[in-house]
């Protein structure tokens, strides 16, 4: 996931790598090393034919936030749970209509999706998601 970010913080947003070592809370130093790793992988799966498997740790694929209405409480929504492929992709959690359970911090049954454009902050952390 380090190297999915990376990429995605340097080739795709066009950072500059010292924002984007900020950005991941690292040096610029160990930025580098896993940008080049990753860029290593990339190529030697485009020039082989080769699947890219992106894997490790928890993260999430949306841009959309459960907001607890009774207590402010915010967390990622949709992590995991995707059917379908590409564009027709659908987390089968997340359908209008659908309950979307507890708020994990006071249980309360309030709940609100929002997108992250909605959000300053998701949590206690700003949303990785928003331009800075």
């Amino acid at each position: 996931m380090d190297e999915m970010e990376a990429v995605r913080l340097k080739d795709l947003e066009g950072h500059e790598q010292a924002e984007c070592a900020d950005r991941m809370n690292i040096s610029r130093g160990t930025f580098q090393r896993i940008l080049t790793s990753a860029h290593a992988k990339v190529a030697r799966a485009l020039t082989e034919g080769l699947p890219l498997e992106i894997s490790g740790g928890e993260y999430c694929l949306t841009k959309s936030h459960n907001v607890c209405l009774d207590c402010g409480h915010t967390w990622p929504a949709c992590c995991g749970g995707t059917q379908g492929e590409g564009e027709d992709a659908q987390c089968g959690t997340c359908d209008d209509g659908a309950d979307l359970g507890s708020c994990p911090e006071c249980g309360g049954k309030n709940i609100s999706r929002s997108s992250c454009k909605d959000l300053e902050q998701v949590g206690d952390e700003p949303c990785p998601r928003l331009d800075a």
